[in-house]
C-alpha cells in the first residue's frame, strides 16, 4: 500500500440470525479498512467528494482490493481529473466469515454449524456499516465482485434497515440471476457444482507462508493471478497458528457460500427495481473463465 494512503482499520457490531441452537440472535462483527489520501486532508477534500465502499468475493479479505484503491486515489490525484470527481476516502470490508472477520468470530460460527455467510447476512453488516456514524452524510458507491454483488444489492433494496442511499453501484463478475435461469441452464450448475468440489478438495494448511506462497504460484488459480495480488493473499488471507499456516475462511464456509441460495434470486430481483433508480454498471472480467 502506498505510504501516500492513510489506511485505519476498524471493527464493526452487527445481528444475525442463528437458525441451528435455541438463542433467537448473535452478534457477529465484521472488519473494515477506511483508506485516505494524506495530501487530501488539509485541503478540505476530506469533506466532500465520493466515498467508495468495496466488497470482495467469497474465498477474498477486504485487502484485495487494496491495488485497486491505490490505482483510484492515484488517477484522481491529478488536478484535473480531480476537478470531475473527488474521491473522499475508500472503505473495504470483510464478510462476517472471511478475513480478519473469521478470525473475531470463529466460535459463534462453530456454534452456529458452520454455516457460511449468505448473502443477505452480508446485506445486514453493509447496512450496519452504511447506517453507522463513520459513514453519515456521505455520498456513497458501493463496489461489489462475484456473490458480494448479491449482498451489495440485497442491502440497497431489500428493506434490511438502510436509510442513505447509494448514488451508484458498480458490480464486478456479479453472481446475480434468477432462479428460472440457474435451473433451467446446465451451465450455471455446473460452475457451482465445479466450484463446490474445488473449495472441499483445496489444500488450506502449509508449514509457512512462505511454502503457502511458493505452492499457490504454481497452481491454478492462484498461478493465473498477478503477482502482487498473490503476495496481498498470502498476507491477509491466511492465518498464522502456533502449528501452521491456514486460510482464515474455512473451507466449509466457502462451500456453502458457492452453493445456490435465494439470497442470490433475490438480488435479480432487486437489480430489475433499482436499475431504474440509479445507475448501474456491470463489469465483466477479460477473461470468461467462470461466467
Amino acid at each position: 500500500m502506498s505510504t501516500a494512503l492513510e489506511v485505519v482499520n476498524f471493527v464493526f457490531d452487527t445481528q444475525t440470525v442463528l437458525t441451528q441452537i435455541p438463542s433467537p440472535n448473535v452478534s457477529l462483527k465484521f472488519t473494515a479498512k477506511r483508506y485516505r489520501d494524506k495530501a487530501s486532508q488539509p485541503s478540505g477534500l476530506a469533506d466532500s467528494g465520493l466515498t467508495l465502499l468495496f466488497v470482495h468475493g467469497v474465498g477474498y479479505h477486504k485487502e484485495s482490493w487494496e491495488l485497486c484503491i491505490e490505482v483510484i486515489f492515484r488517477h484522481f490525484a491529478d488536478k484535473n481529473r480531480a476537478k470531475l470527481t473527488k474521491i473522499r476516502e475508500a472503505w473495504a470490508i470483510d464478510w462476517q466469515d472471511h478475513g480478519d472477520a473469521a478470525l473475531l468470530n470463529r466460535q459463534v460460527l462453530r456454534d452456529r454449524g458452520d454455516q457460511g455467510i449468505q448473502p443477505n447476512e452480508l446485506a445486514v453488516a453493509l447496512s450496519a456499516f452504511v447506517n453507522s456514524s463513520r459513514v453519515k452524510g456521505h455520498t456513497l458507491v458501493g463496489i461489489a465482485y462475484s456473490l458480494g454483488s448479491a449482498g451489495l444489492l440485497l442491502s440497497v433494496g431489500n428493506g434490511t434497515g438502510t436509510t442513505q442511499t447509494y448514488c451508484s453501484l458498480v458490480l464486478i463478475d456479479p453472481i446475480v440471476l434468477t432462479k428460472e435461469l440457474y435451473y433451467n441452464d446446465l451451465q450455471y450448475q455446473a460452475t457451482s457444482k465445479f466450484l463446490i468440489k474445488g473449495a472441499k478438495t483445496r489444500r488450506d494448511a502449509w508449514p509457512s507462508k512462505d511454502v503457502a506462497s511458493a505452492w499457490l504460484s504454481k497452481r491454478s488459480p492462484w498461478s493465473g493471478w498477478d503477482a502482487r495480488f498473490l503476495r496481498l493473499f498470502v498476507e491477509h488471507g491466511l492465518e498464522q497458528t502456533p502449528d501452521d499456516v491456514r486460510l482464515k475462511c474455512d473451507k466449509k464456509h466457502e462451500v456453502s457460500s458457492y452453493s445456490p441460495s435465494e439470497g442470490i434470486f433475490e438480488a435479480a430481483k432487486v437489480f430489475s427495481r433499482i436499475c431504474h433508480n440509479m445507475p448501474i454498471h456491470v463489469i465483466w472480467g477479460e477473461t470468461p473463465d467462470l461466467t
